[in-house]
C-alpha cells in the first residue's frame, strides 16, 4: 500500500466544497494533478489503493499477470462493469442517463497504463 495510506479514512468520502478530492474547476484535462496525467486518474488511483483488500488484489492481479497493457485492461474492464451494475440497480431515474454519461466519459480520461504502471512496479518492487 502506498506510504501514508495504511489505515487512513477513504479520501474519497465526500467532505463538502472544501474536500481536496474536489476537482478544482480552474483546471483544464491537459494539466497534471498531484503528479498524475489528470485529476481523473488520481481520483481512481487513490480509490484502488485506499483499501487494503482492493489494493492487494490490484498487487496481486500485477504479480500475476507481469503486464502493464493487460493490467490497464483488466482495471478499466472492471471499472466499466462496476458503472454498469451501479446504473443497472439504480433507482435515481430522473439523473440516471446523465450520471451514467458522465461516469463513461470519465473512463476516457483516466489514464490506466500510468495507473497500471505504478501497481505493477509496486508489485514487482520497483522504483515508482
Amino acid at each position: 500500500m502506498p506510504e501514508g495510506m495504511k489505515g487512513a479514512l477513504p479520501a474519497y468520502l465526500p467532505k463538502g466544497r472544501d474536500n481536496s478530492m474536489t476537482r478544482d474547476n480552474s483546471m483544464t484535462r491537459e494539466e497534471q494533478y498531484n503528479g498524475w496525467t489528470n485529476w481523473e486518474t488520481w481520483l481512481f488511483y487513490t480509490h484502488i489503493t485506499s483499501y487494503e483488500e482492493t489494493y492487494s488484489f490490484w498487487v496481486r492481479t500485477a504479480e500475476r499477470l507481469r503486464n502493464q497493457h493487460e493490467l490497464a485492461g483488466k482495471l478499466k474492464s472492471l471499472l466499466e462493469s462496476d458503472i454498469d451494475t451501479a446504473m443497472e440497480h439504480s433507482n435515481m431515474i430522473q439523473f440516471k442517463s446523465f450520471i451514467e454519461s458522465m461516469l463513461l466519459e470519465a473512463i476516457h480520461i483516466i489514464d490506466f497504463q500510468r495507473v497500471a504502471s505504478h501497481i505493477l512496479d509496486e508489485a514487482l518492487g520497483e522504483e515508482v
